[in-house]
């Protein structure tokens, strides 16, 4: 079991090869992506050619920063030596990150560097490569790099203080997110992190107040409307928990179907079955029109290098999904993978005893984290799926 909590699928493809060398298997279990960040493309790609089309199949929001990609790469191909400067790197650095390449985006953060050591926002972008790459240590150390070329970086703080509070480091992480707000009191960002590290710490008023605080400055922030409803679910104040699952989903947010999920799960628990169904029906259809390009770039980078060492792979959907969008994932191209489906036995289960009994909070808006009984289920239904394979075999 080489799970880890928290890792994204950039982290753990560059485990893998390591894994696969130590313990050499027949077949390799892999259910990953929910903590992928980047843009979301239509699944039909047409061809380069065709930018008008390209263009209409993406949302506004996550076409801007595929075109910046793009554009921004053509003109460092394009651009002699002498053009290339600090800032043209810090930018194709935020393009990589956005998009989930983690090991280009670091390269360009080094070279913007290298050109002007005291680019702070270099440093910053750096520090999110190595957080998400789990080197912990070097993100510490770019932080504070950032923050010493400019002690008013607040972003520098948000980021020191979110990389404090998943270390375990709570004391520290409250230090930093308050400084971020004494330099820009208008930060949503350090007023969201501060209400999760509250919930963390189990001070729900605090928590309450920090999160409102954020939605109020900025309301288009998607994650601390879905943190208030989440609170308010727990709460068993399901009024509340539904007003700001729908103002999530009316902010024009980037992550639609996870608040739909989310709504979908509220209606489910409180045995509204027709809106659940049809939340669900809605988080369904967003996702099978759009996947994930991080996601879906690391699954077929997976399937590549076990092919290459004529091993078995076992694509598991997340438990209540549809498993059609990781299938698309594919393109066509999933010969010899055995798809692991978790929607209907874990939707049938939620609706005969309820949804904390399946799970132990909201994390992925129509799933989170399991209990014991969630993860017992989760587990036999993909054995069976193995044992069938090798029974059959």
């Amino acid at each position: 079991d080489k799970g880890l909590i928290a890792a994204n699928s950039s982290l753990i493809l560059a485990k893998v090869g390591s894994y696969l060398d130590e313990y050499r298997p027949d077949m390799v279990v892999a259910m990953m992506g929910v903590n992928d960040i980047g843009a979301h493309i239509a699944y039909d790609k047409p061809s380069s050619w065709k930018i008008v089309l390209f263009v209409r199949s993406l949302k506004t929001y996550k076409l801007a920063r595929l075109l910046g990609l793009r554009l921004v790469t053509n003109f460092m191909k394009s651009a002699g030596p002498s053009a290339r400067n600090d800032a043209e790197y810090l930018a194709l650095g935020r393009e990589y990150y956005h998009s989930g390449r983690l090991l280009q985006a670091e390269e360009c953060f080094m070279k913007s560097i290298a050109l002007n050591p005291r680019n702070d926002g270099a440093y910053i972008g750096l520090g999110l490569v190595y957080h998400d790459l789990w080197q912990f240590r070097k993100a510490e150390e770019s932080f504070n790099k950032a923050i010493g070329i400019n002690f008013n970086n607040d972003m520098a703080y948000v980021e020191l203080g979110r990389l404090f509070h998943e270390r375990g480091q709570l004391q520290k992480a409250e230090q930093s997110l308050n400084r971020a707000l004494e330099l820009n009191p208008g930060n949503d960002l350090a007023y969201l992190e501060l209400g999760r590290l509250y919930h963390k710490q189990e001070l729900p008023q605090r928590e309450e107040e920090n999160l409102i605080k954020a939605v109020e400055i900025n309301p288009r922030n998607e994650w601390a409307y879905r943190e208030i409803g989440r609170l308010y679910y727990e709460r068993g104040q399901f009024q509340q928990a539904e007003n700001y699952f729908k103002k999530a989903i009316a902010s024009n947010a980037g992550n639609k179907a996870q608040f739909y999920g989310a709504l979908g799960t509220l209606y489910g628990e409180t045995k509204q079955f027709a809106p659940a169904q049809e939340c669900l029906r809605n988080a369904d259809q967003i996702r099978l029109s759009a996947y994930n390009l991080t996601t879906s770039d690391n699954f077929r980078k997976l399937k590549n290098i076990l092919n290459k060492r004529n091993i078995r792979l076992v694509c598991v959907q997340y438990p209540m999904r549809d498993i059609g969008p990781l299938k698309k994932v594919f393109r066509g191209d999933d010969g010899g993978i055995l798809f692991a489906d978790n929607e209907k036995i874990f939707k049938d289960a939620v609706k005969g005893e309820g949804y904390k009994a399946y799970f132990n909070d909201m994390f992925g808006g129509d799933f989170g984290h399991c209990t014991d009984k969630g993860n017992r289920l989760l587990a036999v239904n993909i054995a069976n799926i193995v044992l069938a394979y090798v029974l059959d075999r």
